[in-house]
């Protein structure tokens, strides 16, 4: 058995590309053990690479995302007034040594079937599991600054949610980067209550 690593940047292509990509290459490979039998690649079309930044949207959708976006402009004034904190301060050094021999590494964690169904039976009603995951992380986050002694409940925590932003249309261009971000931003004033903090991100994530 034979495990392979494909680290891509988010730069070059977004989450769907990257199947993508691991698909070709599965197909390569496939093809290489046929003895050259017969196996087709999915087809693409690179003109869809052209309008990768249009909304897809008529006028009229058009503005009414515009009016939309504009109640928003509180959000993009309170991304750049606040300044997240460190997960635990840092003081960058000078290492001239060698890279430790798990660089870069990945830090992973699969839900097996019994837990993910736990956690999509535990739902209320609008709450998607990201939601919970969500919120989840900002409890970790907050219980791991606790350990290393860090207890300001006023400093903001920051999360960047990957977006996608293809149109179902554009789902056979070759492999490319189409992803906004979301980000979501939380004191430890606005984490002790578990459920008051999910039902927060919840309406936040449905704008």
């Amino acid at each position: 058995r034979s495990d392979v690593l494909i680290q891509l940047h988010h730069a070059c292509c977004d989450g769907i590309a990257i199947y993508q990509v691991v698909r070709d290459l599965m197909i390569a490979y496939a093809a290489e053990l046929s003895d050259g039998a017969a196996i087709k690649f999915p087809s693409i079309d690179d003109s869809l690479l052209r309008d990768r930044e249009s909304t897809g949207r008529k006028f009229g959708a058009l503005m009414k995302l515009l009016f939309h976006q504009a109640a928003r402009l509180p959000h993009v004034f309170n991304f750049f007034a606040r300044t997240p904190a460190q997960l635990v301060p840092h003081q960058p050094q000078e290492y001239e040594g060698e890279a430790p021999s798990n660089f870069p590494a990945l830090i992973a964690h699969h839900f097996d079937t019994t837990t993910s169904a736990a956690i999509r039976d535990s739902l209320k009603t609008g709450v998607t599991v990201n939601d919970v995951l969500m919120r989840d992380l900002f409890l970790a986050i907050r219980g791991f600054r606790r350990t290393q002694g860090i207890e300001n409940n006023l400093s903001w925590l920051r999360l960047m949610i990957p977006t996608i932003l293809r149109r179902a249309s554009q789902f056979r261009a070759s492999a490319a980067n189409m992803i906004g971000a979301v980000f979501l931003d939380r004191r430890g004033l606005g984490m002790s209550d578990p459920e008051l903090l999910l039902d927060g991100i919840q309406r936040e994530m449905n704008q």
